[in-house]
């Protein structure tokens, strides 16, 4: 059980890997803006941009994910991708609670990181305990997913004492939606089938059209 949960975190690095070299510059550009806008627009903006391209490279992911493990993990490994689509989940409400963590160091509130942290901790704890039992390593994965959103939930209430954020609610919304179903599809259609690579790159293709529109239209607003 720990080789394939190892196993299917090598996917989500992919994520991570991203977010980092973007965080770098974000955490420079949120303390030098945060003086400047008081109302948000520069924090929206990069916040919904981030949710977008996220959205679009995990869903690229989700639709090949079945070949890349057969390619590049051992047949006994393979199993491990039933665990990727809900690791995804994780790496992604974690990168949305760093990117509002970057906002309480722009407004030196730190103390926000650690309650939140703590928070989260709890309820990924108390997921685990209720969940894996029930659901093996799929819990654990469906734990961290919940654990992160919960810290990115409370995070996105707490800093909107310091800045006004405006988020693109329909678009995150029918992105989450969108991606869920792409990762039921591949536990419905558990073989290799052409239905199956159809519809994810369907999905998939909506999910581009949808948030690149939003950012096209965002940036003709600025």
């Amino acid at each position: 059980a720990n080789g394939l949960y190892a196993v299917a975190t090598k996917i989500p690095t992919i994520i991570n890997v991203f977010y980092t070299v973007f965080a770098q510059a974000w955490q420079i550009s949120a303390v030098e803006e945060y003086e400047n806008d008081r109302d948000g627009d520069f924090f929206s903006t990069i916040f919904n941009a981030n949710v977008g391209l996220s959205v679009i490279l995990i869903g690229g992911i989700l639709v090949v994910l079945k070949p890349v493990m057969s390619i590049f993990v051992a047949s006994s490994y393979f199993l491990a991708w039933q665990i990727v689509p809900s690791l995804l989940f994780a790496s992604f409400f974690s990168n949305l609670s760093s990117f509002l963590g970057t906002i309480y160091l722009a407004t030196k509130k730190t103390g926000g990181i650690m309650k939140t942290t703590v928070y989260g901790m709890i309820v990924n704890i108390l997921l685990n305990c209720t969940l894996v039992p029930i659901f093996g390593l799929q819990g654990a994965g469906i734990g961290a997913a919940l654990g992160f959103a919960f810290i990115a939930g409370v995070r996105l209430i707490d800093v909107r004492k310091f800045v006004k954020l405006n988020i693109a609610w329909v678009n995150l919304e029918i992105s989450i939606g969108l991606m869920i179903l792409m990762s039921l599809i591949q536990f419905v259609f558990n073989n290799h089938g052409i239905i199956q690579y159809t519809l994810l790159a369907i999905f998939e293709l909506i999910l581009i059209i949808i948030n690149v529109n939003y950012l096209i239209k965002r940036r003709q607003r600025n």
